[in-house]
C-alpha cells in the first residue's frame, strides 16, 4: 500500500534555437501549456498544446507533453499514441522514451516499460528520472538488487533528488531496514521539508518499525497535523440541509477500488447498503481497473475518476455532490490528504486503509479491540467504535476449496506467512525460529514477491540461520502471479503465524477463510491488534498470545496434533462464514447507524 513518486520530470526537450515568427507563436502556446500543466490544469493545458500543433504539428515538446499530461488524466492508449508521435519526430527523446514507460508501466506491460527506460538510459545514461522510473518498476517486479542499484545511481548523480531518496525508502521499508528507510525519508525532508509524499511514507514505516514506541508514532502523527493544518482559504459553511434523518451522501476517497484489500473490505458495504440510509459515492484514484473495480463501480451510488484532478477542484466537486459526510480510506498510504484540508463537505471521517490518527479528520472508526477504551489518547481526532470488526470481509468467488493439511502428505508441520515482508523484522523472525524449534521437524513457508530476487532470499535466509535456523527448513517462494494463485498455496500451510507490531489484515482473512489457524500477538498499536480482531469476531481468541511464550506455546500445539489441525481445517470456512466478519447486512447496518450517530451530532451544533 505504500507508493512513491514516478513521474518523470528529470529531463525536458529543449526549444529550437531558431523558429519563425509563426513558431514562435507555437512555442507561446506550449510554455504557457507547460504552466498550466505546473498548476494542474489539465484540460486547458491540453488546449493550449492543441493550438501550439496546430500552428506546428512538428513541435515535439507539445507532442510529448501532450502525452504527458494524458498520462497523468488516466487516458493512457492517447498518452501512448501521443509519445509514439513524438518519438517519430525525435527518436532519440530520452524523456520521450522514460515518459511512454511510464504509461506502458501503468498498463501492466512492464516488459516494455523496461525496454522504454533501457532505451531512455542507453540515450542519456545520466536522466535521473528515467533511472528512477526504472528502479520502481524493477520493484513492482520483486527484483529489489536492481532497483536497489537503480536509485543509487540517481543519487550518485544527484545526491538531493527527492524522487531517488524516497523511492530509495521505500525498498528499504520493504527489506525491513527500518533505520536506513527513515534516514531516507529524513534525507527527503531536509530537501524539501513540505514534500507531502516523503512526509507520508515517512509516518508509513512508522507502523513498521519495532523499535517505535504508541508514543513517538502518535507524537509524529500529531505533528504532521499541525505541518498540514486545514487550509485558510478552506470551506467553513455548507449548503447541506440540516436534517438529522434524511439519506446521507457518503464519500469515499481511495485509489484502492479493486482487487485490494479496500476493494474486499469495502464490496459487502456497497452490496448491502440500504439507498434509503446511505447513497455512496465513491472517488477512485485507481488506474487499474479489474473485476472488482467494475463490481464496486455498479454498487456505488455515484462514481468519480479523480485521476489527474488538482486537490482544490477535486475538493469542490465534491462540494458540488452536496457530500454528507467525506471518508477516507488511505491515510498515509494514500495521495489525496491534500483535498481533506479544504475540508469540502461538513463532516471528514477515516475509516480504514490505515492504522493511526489523520489529525484532518472530525472522527475515526474503529472496534473496541482495536481502539479499546482509554486509547482515544492517541488520536487527534473522535473515534467512533464499530460493533464486532472494524471491517467485513468478502471472500472472492474464485478462492479454491479448502484443502486437506499439508501434514498428513508431508509428514511434517509448514508453518507460513503471506504477508508483507516488510512486516518480517529482526523480533519476528527471533520468535518464528523459537517456533520451529520447539517442533524440531517443522517447516517454514514464507511467500512474496520480492523473494524472486536470489539476493533478498540470501537476506532472509541468513537472518534466520543468524538465529540458529537451518536454512534448509525454509521454503523462500515467489509465489503466485495470480490471487486465485496466491489463496491456492495455503494448501501449502498448516499454521500461519502473523507478524508484529504490524499484524495481517487481509491476509489473515484469506488464511481463515482457506481452513489455516492463525497465531497472533498484539500489541500496544491498533496497527498490532488486526488480527486479534478478527480472531475475536469468529471466536478463536485462544490463538491470542499473550507474550512471546504463549505465542511459541499455541503455535506448538496446533502444529503437533495433526488430528485437529484436520477438524479445524474442514469447519473453518463454514464459521467464517457464519460470522460477523462476513455478514454483509449487518456491517452495512451498523455502519450506516456509525455515519447517523456522526451526522446528528453535526446537525445538533449551533453554528
Amino acid at each position: 500500500m505504500n507508493r512513491g513518486t514516478t513521474l518523470d520530470t528529470g529531463f525536458v526537450p529543449p526549444p529550437e534555437e531558431e523558429e519563425r515568427p509563426q513558431d514562435d507563436r507555437a512555442e507561446t502556446h506550449c510554455e504557457r501549456g507547460i504552466v498550466l500543466q505546473q498548476q494542474g490544469d489539465g484540460a486547458e493545458a491540453l488546449a493550449a498544446f492543441d493550438r501550439a500543433l496546430q500552428l506546428k504539428p512538428d513541435l515535439v515538446q507539445a507532442v510529448h507533453r501532450q502525452g504527458m499530461v494524458l498520462y497523468s488524466l488516466g487516458r493512457l492508449d492517447e498518452a501512448l499514441s501521443a509519445f509514439d508521435r513524438a518519438l517519430r519526430l525525435r527518436p532519440g527523446g530520452p524523456a520521450i522514451h522514460s515518459s511512454r514507460g511510464l504509461a506502458l508501466q501503468e498498463q501492466g506491460r512492464l516488459s516494455e516499460a523496461l525496454a522504454a527506460y533501457d532505451r531512455a538510459l542507453e540515450l542519456k545514461p545520466d536522466a535521473i528520472g528515467a533511472l528512477v522510473n526504472r528502479g520502481n518498476l524493477l520493484r513492482e517486479q520483486g527484483r529489489l538488487s536492481e532497483a536497489l542499484a537503480a536509485y543509487d545511481r540517481a543519487l550518485e548523480l544527484k545526491p538531493d533528488a527527492i524522487i531517488a531518496l524516497v523511492n530509495r525508502g521505500n525498498l528499504l521499508k520493504d527489506q525491513a531496514c527500518f533505520p536506513q528507510a527513515l534516514a531516507a525519508y529524513k534525507n527527503a525532508l531536509s530537501v524539501k521539508p513540505d514534500d507531502a509524499i516523503a512526509y507520508s511514507n515517512y509516518l508509513f514505516c512508522l507502523n513498521y518499525d519495532p523499535a517505535q514506541d504508541n508514543v513517538a508514532v502518535a507524537e509524529a502523527h500529531r505533528l504532521w497535523g499541525e505541518h498540514y493544518p486545514t487550509l485558510p482559504e478552506a470551506f467553513s459553511t455548507y449548503p447541506n440541509v440540516r436534517d438529522p434523518e434524511k439519506t446521507l451522501r457518503i464519500g469515499l476517497v481511495s485509489a484502492d477500488f479493486g482487487c485490494h484489500p479496500i476493494g474486499f473490505f469495502v464490496d459487502r458495504v456497497l452490496a448491502a447498503a440500504d439507498p434509503a440510509a446511505v447513497q455512496y459515492v465513491c472517488y477512485s484514484e485507481r488506474r487499474r481497473s479489474d473485476d472488482l473495480t467494475e463490481r464496486l463501480r455498479r454498487q456505488a451510488h455515484g462514481w468519480r475518476s479523480t485521476i489527474g484532478i488538482p486537490d482544490r477542484d477535486l475538493a469542490e466537486l465534491i462540494r458540488a455532490d452536496a457530500i454528507d459526510i467525506l471518508t477516507d480510506l488511505a491515510g498515509h498510504t494514500g495521495t489525496r490528504l491534500g483535498c481533506f484540508r479544504f475540508r469540502p463537505a461538513p463532516v471528514q471521517v477515516h475509516w480504514g486503509g490505515y492504522c493511526q490518527s489523520i489529525p484532518l479528520m472530525d472522527y475515526s472508526l474503529w472496534d473496541a479491540i482495536q481502539v479499546p477504551e482509554g486509547d482515544e489518547r492517541w488520536f487527534v481526532e473522535r473515534i467512533v467504535r464499530l460493533p464486532n470488526a472494524r471491517w467485513c470481509y468478502a471472500a472472492p468467488d474464485y478462492a479454491p476449496a479448502v484443502s486437506e493439511p499439508p501434514a498428513l502428505r508431508h509428514g511434517y508441520v509448514t508453518f507460513g506467512s503471506f504477508n508483507n515482508l516488510a512486516k518480517v523484522n529482526g523480533p519476528v523472525i527471533s520468535l518464528w525460529t523459537r517456533v520451529l524449534k520447539a517442533l524440531p521437524q517443522s517447516r517454514l513457508l514464507l511467500s512474496w514477491p520480492t523473494l524472486a530476487d536470489s539476493n533478498e532470499r540470501a537476506r532472509v535466509a541468513e537472518a534466520f540461520s543468524r538465529r540458529g535456523l537451518d536454512p534448509r527448513r525454509l521454503e523462500l517462494r515467489r509465489g503466485s502471479t495470480t490471487h486465485a494463485g496466491v489463496l491456492g498455496e495455503y494448501s501449502d500451510v498448516d499454521v500461519a503465524l502473523d507478524p508484529f507490531p504490524f499484524s495481517g489484515c487481509l491476509t489473515t482473512c484469506e488464511a481463515l477463510w482457506m481452513g489455516v489457524p492463525i497465531v497472533t500477538w498484539p500489541q500496544d498499536r491498533p496497527v498490532s491488534r488486526q488480527t486479534q480482531a478478527f480472531l475475536t469476531v469468529i471466536g478463536r481468541t485462544e490463538w491470542i498470545a499473550r507474550d512471546a511464550e504463549d505465542y511459541v506455546r499455541i503455535a506448538a500445539s496446533l502444529g503437533a496434533d495433526l488430528r485437529l489441525l484436520a477438524a479445524l481445517r474442514w469447519e473453518q470456512r463454514d464459521r467464517v462464514a457464519a460470522s460477523p466478519l462476513c455478514d454483509g447486512p449487518r456491517f452495512a447496518r451498523n455502519l450506516e447507524a456509525a455515519y447517523r450517530q456522526i451526522w446528528r451530532h453535526w446537525c445538533s451544533r449551533v453554528e
